[in-house]
């Protein structure tokens, strides 16, 4: 009796090793987003590293490696009176944001991702933001993003909107996840905007029979505004992973835009750069009889 007392101990102890390997280490740190703190998350151990480029571009969505940096567990564990494989317990789900450090990461996995990590929301004319559970490249959510025919002769609008205090020095970088469904033939919509100082950069989707494509416009005080067609069509109603990198020198700017392996490169002269940035996200057409329907995912953001 004796001894089947200290087996029944044992499988108890090792279910409980078991629990907190499974689930200790992980913490969330959030920010003030009214402030312009940055809002990250973080692992116990050594992190690893963010992949959300050409893996991402051409798979419709991003990808990362890493994890907790913890010991290895056994080959197998003991839960109750069944044998866990060593690999189950290590494929606990892990959020996108959690994977790498960033200046500022939005997966859409908190409850409170709208409004405790973003500045601004601007919904007008029948726009639509929301967390959904539909879609996603990091499930188990992404931000739903709608525009509608408007009556007011102005155009919809839904967009998200997130201030720094601070802006790039000699290099950014930007990357989202992006789902375009509905949409008007041969329409365009706003995709995201980013603002440093009094220097714009909005990309805007194309829609092409059936296909999207894109186009970056530069704009703002003191700036010769200009566009630049991407070098890329895609598919409409999947994921397709976008990587944004722009390096400053003085005034200059040159960009980089990787869509499904493709680049699109160019540089403009901008106008005051230095001061507050912010980055926003969604869907404005500019017209109140274009549409826009979609889903964003996995937005980073990352200063040098």
């Amino acid at each position: 009796m004796g001894r089947a007392t200290r087996g029944h101990g044992t499988r108890v102890l090792l279910a409980c090793w078991t629990f907190i390997w499974a689930c200790g280490g992980e913490a969330f740190e959030a920010g003030n987003p009214d402030s312009g703190d940055d809002v990250r998350a973080t692992t116990g151990g050594g992190a690893g590293q963010g992949g959300s480029g050409s893996g991402g571009a051409g798979g419709g969505g991003s990808s990362a490696e890493g994890g907790p940096g913890m010991d290895a567990p056994p080959e197998a564990v003991v839960v109750a009176d069944q044998v866990v494989p060593s690999d189950v317990v290590r494929d606990a789900p892990t959020s996108f944001c959690a994977l790498a450090p960033h200046m500022f990461c939005c997966d859409f996995d908190r409850p409170d991702s709208l409004s405790g990590q973003w500045t601004a929301q601007t919904v007008y004319a029948g726009g639509v933001l929301s967390i959904s559970s539909a879609q996603s490249t990091s499930p188990p959510s992404s931000l739903f993003v709608r525009t509608v025919r408007s009556d007011s002769g102005l155009s919809s609008q839904a967009t998200l909107r997130k201030s720094f205090t601070t802006s790039p020095v000699t290099h950014a970088h930007l990357g989202f996840d992006i789902f375009s469904s509905v949409f008007t033939a041969n329409g365009s919509s706003n995709a995201i905007t980013f603002t440093s100082g009094q220097t714009n950069m909005t990309l805007a989707l194309l829609e092409r029979t059936g296909a999207v494509s894109c186009t970056l416009t530069v704009f703002g005080s003191g700036v010769a505004t200009s566009s630049f067609p991407c070098a890329v069509i895609f598919p409409g109603n999947t994921w397709t992973h976008f990587d944004i990198d722009l390096t400053i020198s003085t005034q200059l700017v040159q960009f980089q835009i990787l869509c499904r392996g493709t680049t699109t490169s160019g540089q403009f002269q901008a106008g005051t750069w230095s001061g507050a940035s912010a980055l926003s996200i969604g869907s404005y057409p500019g017209s109140p009889d274009h549409v826009w329907e979609g889903y964003f995912d996995n937005v980073v953001v990352d200063y040098q």
